[in-house]
């Protein structure tokens, strides 16, 4: 099944997890997998403010778990206001951590981060740098 505009929203517990909106949708009923085209997710949405907010050129939604998959020029920003830009993001609903183990940039107030990874723990909003972590300080 193929859709044009696609808007999926994802509940535990009674409330909103994951709000996710793609111009473009393929379904596979056989994988229960959708593959989108430029993407926008907001997961575990509070109050208007996202835990994470993600955009990117593709993505997989995995039906059966709610797991998604960001590809192509991924951005997002946590909620405490970082900045981030990596080649690809997964959000695991089960645990509810953001990760990836590619090379990642992350821009807060004050300064630029970079390393070779992260995990984000959204309900807790704690952020951790992966491999070989630096930081360039701006006055």
């Amino acid at each position: 099944m193929e859709l044009r505009t696609l808007t999926f929203v994802a509940s535990r517990g009674g409330e909103r997890d994951l709000v996710l909106h793609a111009e473009r949708a393929r379904y596979f009923p056989d994988t229960n997998v959708t593959y989108l085209e430029r993407v926008h997710s907001m997961v575990d949405p509070r109050e208007g403010q996202p835990g994470i907010e993600i955009e990117c050129d593709r993505g997989e939604l995995f039906l059966a778990t709610n797991d998604f998959v960001a590809t192509g020029n991924v951005r997002g920003r946590t909620a405490d206001g970082r900045k981030f830009t990596t080649t690809w993001l997964r959000y695991d609903q089960k645990t509810d951590v953001a990760f990836t183990d590619a090379p990642v940039v992350i821009e807060e107030a004050g300064g630029t981060y970079t390393g070779g990874g992260f995990r984000y723990h959204v309900r807790e909003q704690r952020f951790r740098l992966l491999g070989g972590a630096s930081v360039v300080r701006e006055p």
